[in-house]
C-alpha cells in the first residue's frame, strides 16, 4: 500500500511539474530607477517628487513595490548599472543610450528605449573673446562635455566639426575636449580662473552661464540638426520588460502622465522641479526653457536615427539601425518619430 501511494505521489508530481515551470514569475519587489541632473531630466525628477510611479504601480495592483531613485552626472554609470543588474530603468543622453543599444543588441543584456524623455536647445558657449565660431577654437581652448566621445554634446561637436571641415574630420576638436559634469563646468566658466573656457551645455546650466558678462553662444544643436533632437531617453533591458510587464507598463503610464502635466501647466511643474533640484533660476526662467521652440516633452523620439547613423559611420558603434522603431519598444512605434 505504501509503495502504491508513493507511485501516486510521483505521478501527480510529474503531471504538475510542467504547470509549475510555466507559472508566471513574480515581478520584482523593488524598482531601481536612475536619471541625471538638469531640466532634461525634469520628467523623471517630477515623477519621483510626485510619486507618479507609485501611483501607477498601485493602479496595476502592485502597491507594495518599492521605488528607489539615484542621480548621476553622466550616462556611463547608468549603462553599467543596467548591464550589471543593479538598475532597472534609467534615463540618459540619447547617444549614451545608443552606445549601449548597439553594444548589447542580440545578447541576453539587450536594451531598447521606452520613449523620449525630453528634447532641449543645447548651446556651445565660450568666454574666449577671440572665438566667434568653432573654426576659431585653438590649442589654448578647452571644451567641457559630460562624457568623452559618446555624450550627446561630444557627438554634436563631432557632427559640427565634420560639417565645417568635411568627412573624416569629426575628431578635429577632440584634443580640446575634457570631461566634467555640467554643474562643475558652469562654475568653471563663470569663475574665469579655470582652463575651461568653452562648455557644450544644456538648460538650466547654459541659462545660468549666459547671465555672466563675456559668456556667449557660438553654436547650438539646432544649428547642426536644423530641428529639435531628443536629448534624453528612458531605456531598460528587454529581459526586464519581459519579466515585469505590469511594472514596465506602470512606468510608461507615469512617463505619459508627467509629460501631459508639463505641457498642461508648465509653471506648476517648473515650481515642483525647482523645489527638488534647487537650480538657481526662477520659475519664469524655467517656464521659458520649457516653452522654447527647441524643447519638447513627450515620448516621441526625434532625430535619434541621425545620431545612430553618424555614430556607426564613425565607428563609435557597430550597428546601423534600419529604422528608429528598431531601437524602441512597441509602445511608441505609432509615434511620428525619426
Amino acid at each position: 500500500m505504501k509503495d502504491k501511494f508513493h507511485c501516486v505521489v510521483l505521478a501527480a508530481a510529474a503531471l504538475l511539474s510542467p504547470m509549475l515551470s510555466t507559472a508566471p514569475r513574480a515581478e520584482v519587489t523593488e524598482l531601481r530607477m536612475a536619471t541625471q541632473f538638469g531640466i532634461g531630466a525634469m520628467p523623471m525628477i517630477v515623477m519621483e517628487r510626485q510619486k507618479l510611479l507609485e501611483k501607477h504601480l498601485a493602479s496595476a495592483g502592485l502597491p507594495a513595490v518599492k521605488v528607489t531613485w539615484r542621480q548621476f552626472p553622466g550616462g556611463n554609470p547608468m549603462n553599467e548599472g543596467l548591464l550589471s543588474g543593479s538598475l532597472d530603468i534609467v534615463s540618459g543622453g540619447t547617444t549614451v543610450f545608443l552606445t549601449l543599444w548597439a553594444k548589447a543588441k542580440g545578447t541576453s543584456s539587450a536594451v531598447k528605449g521606452v520613449g523620449a524623455v525630453s528634447a532641449l536647445p543645447l548651446y556651445l558657449l565660450t568666454r574666449n573673446p577671440n572665438v566667434q565660431k568653432i573654426e576659431d577654437l585653438g590649442d589654448q581652448d578647452r571644451i567641457a562635455v559630460t562624457t568623452l566621445k559618446v555624450s550627446v554634446h561630444a557627438i554634436l561637436l563631432q557632427m559640427a566639426a565634420e560639417k565645417v571641415w568635411g568627412p573624416g574630420n569629426n575628431g578635429r576638436l577632440d584634443r580640446l575636449v575634457v570631461q566634467i559634469p555640467h554643474g562643475d563646468a558652469a562654475a568653471a566658466m563663470m569663475s574665469g580662473a579655470s582652463e575651461i573656457n568653452n562648455h557644450f551645455t544644456a538648460p538650466p546650466f547654459q541659462d545660468i552661464e549666459l547671465k555672466k558678462p563675456g559668456i556667449r553662444r557660438i553654436l547650438s544643436a539646432q544649428d547642426i540638426f536644423g530641428a529639435p533632437a531628443t536629448y534624453m531617453i528612458a531605456y531598460t533591458t528587454e529581459k526586464f520588460r519581459k519579466d515585469n510587464p505590469k511594472i514596465y507598463q506602470a512606468f510608461v503610464d507615469a512617463l505619459k502622465e508627467v509629460h501631459e502635466l508639463i505641457n498642461k501647466d508648465p509653471a506648476a511643474i517648473a515650481k515642483i522641479y525647482l523645489e527638488q533640484s534647487k537650480d538657481p533660476i526662477t520659475v519664469d526662467e524655467a517656464v521659458a526653457i520649457i516653452k522654447d521652440p527647441g524643447s519638447t516633452f513627450n515620448m516621441t523620439p526625434l532625430n535619434v536615427t541621425k545620431f545612430a547613423t553618424f555614430m556607426a559611420k564613425q565607428g563609435i558603434t557597430k550597428v546601423t539601425p534600419t529604422s528608429w522603431q528598431e531601437m524602441f519598444f512597441p509602445e511608441v512605434h505609432d509615434q511620428p518619430g525619426s
